[in-house]
C-alpha cells in the first residue's frame, strides 16, 4: 500500500510539472559531427579554470570572448530572416559582457580589437550554425563563473551569470528551430559544417596574442 501511495505521489508531481523538452536530434547530430570541435573550443572557454587566478587575466578572458561574439553577434542580426526564427535582442549578452569588462577596466570597449575571421553570412543555415557556437559556450557559464567566485570573490561576473541562468533554456530553443529548420539533408549538412568553421574561428581568435585592451584604466 506504501508504494502504491508513493506511486501516485510521483505521478501527481509529474503531471503537475512541465513536460519534459523533446531531446533536439540536430543538437544531438552537432554534438556527434563536430565532436572534436566542441572538445577543442571547451578548452579554451574552461581556460580560467586551469590558470593562476588574478583579475587580469580574468578581463583578458573576457576581452577575448568579447572580440568573437560581439562580431557574431552583428553578423547574425544582419542576416535576412533569422530575426523570424528568433529573438535575437533577448538572448544577446553583449551588454552585460560591456559592463563587466568597464568594471575591470576597460575604458573604451568599443574599440577593443574583434575577429575579422567572422565572415557576413549569406543564408539564415549558415547564421544559425555559427549562432549555435554561442549559445553552446553559454553552457559553460556556470563552471568558470563559479571558480572565479571562489578564486577572485565578488567580481564583475553578469555575464557569466546570464550565461548560467538562460543558457540551457537558450540552446534547447534554437535545437527546436533547427530540427524545423534543417529538415533537409542539404540544410542540415550546411548547420553542421557552418558550426565546424566557427569552432575553428573561435579556436584560432583564442591562439591570437594581442587583442588585450591597449591602455585599461588606472
Amino acid at each position: 500500500m506504501q508504494k502504491h501511495v508513493r506511486a501516485r505521489g510521483h505521478a501527481r508531481c509529474r503531471a503537475r510539472g512541465s513536460p519534459p523538452m523533446p531531446m533536439s536530434w540536430m543538437l544531438a547530430r552537432l554534438k556527434r559531427n563536430a565532436q572534436s570541435e566542441h572538445v577543442a573550443a571547451n578548452i579554451d572557454r574552461l581556460s580560467p579554470l586551469h590558470l593562476p587566478p588574478s583579475t587580469d587575466a580574468y578581463r583578458d578572458y573576457l576581452v577575448r570572448i568579447f572580440g568573437f561574439e560581439a562580431p557574431v553577434e552583428a553578423a547574425v542580426a544582419a542576416t535576412p530572416g533569422v530575426a523570424e526564427l528568433l529573438n535575437l535582442e533577448s538572448r544577446s549578452h553583449l551588454r552585460q559582457l560591456k559592463a563587466d569588462l568597464t568594471t575591470l577596466g576597460v575604458p573604451n570597449v568599443e574599440e577593443l580589437r574583434l575577429c575579422r575571421a567572422v565572415p557576413h553570412f549569406i543564408s539564415a543555415t549558415e547564421a544559425l550554425g555559427w549562432l549555435y557556437v554561442v549559445e553552446h559556450n553559454a553552457t559553460l557559464h556556470a563552471q568558470v563563473r563559479r571558480h572565479i567566485d571562489k578564486r577572485l570573490g565578488t567580481v564583475a561576473s553578469t555575464y557569466l551569470a546570464a550565461g548560467e541562468q538562460q543558457g540551457p533554456s537558450r540552446i534547447q530553443e534554437l535545437g527546436a528551430v533547427l530540427d524545423r529548420f534543417a529538415r533537409e539533408p542539404q540544410a542540415a549538412r550546411q548547420v553542421v559544417e557552418a558550426v565546424k568553421l566557427a569552432f575553428r574561428r573561435q579556436r584560432q581568435w583564442f591562439a591570437v596574442q594581442d587583442v588585450r585592451p591597449t591602455r585599461a584604466a588606472q
